[in-house]
């Protein structure tokens, strides 16, 4: 029960990091930001972050859903 349990989590941790990279890929495509000037990083920045994160946790939740 406890693995299973753990298993739901990484699965959670997962999906939100996949999330997470979907929102840096959209934050670099539009113009409009939701943060402000100071903090919102420029989109040469934030693409390449948000491509490694969608492809990252892409492939480790194939890689959790090869090992089930």
């Amino acid at each position: 029960m406890v693995e299973l349990i753990s298993l739901v989590f990484k699965f959670v941790l997962m999906v939100l990091v996949l999330f997470l990279g979907f929102d840096f890929m959209a934050e670099s495509f539009t113009d409009k930001s939701f943060f402000p000037d100071e903090l919102a990083l420029p989109a040469a920045v934030t693409r390449p972050i948000g491509i490694i994160l969608s492809i990252g946790a892409a492939l480790a939740i194939v890689w959790q859903l090869i090992r089930l």
